[in-house]
């Protein structure tokens, strides 16, 4: 049995003034980073986290990639190993032994490999680089609406959205940073070490409520908690009390 992997995937990425965010579907998308509070809105970042998913989803079929780079691989290499005797034998069909050539089929062979490339190369190339335009154009248009939104502030979001090549399985979206510090630890949404974790112990279990409270006594006779109720009358102490 194989054992499982207990490392966490990578959601976001920080570096000195950027910040890298990863979108797959495997895992859930990335919440808007407390160092974009009042730059983005909440309802910004939940209107543009979808756009990235459907155009992710739009441009990246591992499934259908994956059997097309298979499938060029056999054919680059059967087609023309396949015909290059066809061919050898056909052009040194009425020649002698010592007047074949070897040329024609060699061209011929590598005149196929190089056709086969371009039929399942192309194609795949120009379907990523379309999404990928489009991917910049939703980011341009992204930093657009930041910019008259934040005109005063003095800082635009600059959006670099990148969508999963032929062997990716995930989106990166790079945001540029404010210039001034981070957060300190004391921030409720800071994000906390890797070495913190959460309480171990159960919470602690809650008093009785009244609801709990017999209201009936050993006799079976209802208890009474009227307020009207009143303790009973002790005896005041007197000095011919005896001890």
């Amino acid at each position: 049995m194989r054992p499982v992997s207990s490392q966490t995937p990578v959601v976001s990425e920080r570096a000195p003034g950027k910040i890298t965010l990863y979108f797959n579907k495997k895992q859930t998308p990335p919440t808007l980073p407390i160092e974009l509070s009042g730059h983005v809105t909440p309802d910004a970042w939940a209107s543009r986290v979808p756009q990235i998913i459907r155009l992710t989803a739009r441009y990246h079929h591992p499934l259908f990639e994956a059997t097309w780079m298979i499938a060029y691989f056999i054919l680059a290499i059967a087609i023309p190993a396949t015909l290059h005797n066809v061919v050898f034998r056909a052009v040194n069909k009425d020649r002698p032994l010592r007047e074949q050539s070897f040329y024609a089929a060699h061209l011929v062979s590598i005149s196929l490999f190089i056709g086969v490339t371009l039929f399942f190369w192309v194609p795949l190339l120009t379907f990523k680089y379309i999404g990928q335009q489009r991917a910049n154009v939703l980011a341009r248009r992204w930093v657009g609406e930041d910019s008259r939104a934040t005109r005063y502030s003095g800082y635009v979001p600059l959006w670099q959205i990148k969508l999963p090549g032929i062997a990716g399985n995930s989106s990166r979206v790079t945001i540029n940073l404010p210039t001034y510090t981070s957060p300190t630890v004391y921030h409720p949404q800071v994000y906390l070490p890797s070495w913190i974790s959460g309480p171990t112990s159960p919470p602690p279990e809650k008093s009785p409520s009244l609801d709990a409270l017999p209201i009936y006594d050993a006799a079976d006779r209802p208890r009474n908690f009227s307020p009207d109720e009143k303790a009973p009358a002790y005896a005041p102490y007197t000095a011919d009390a005896k001890v």
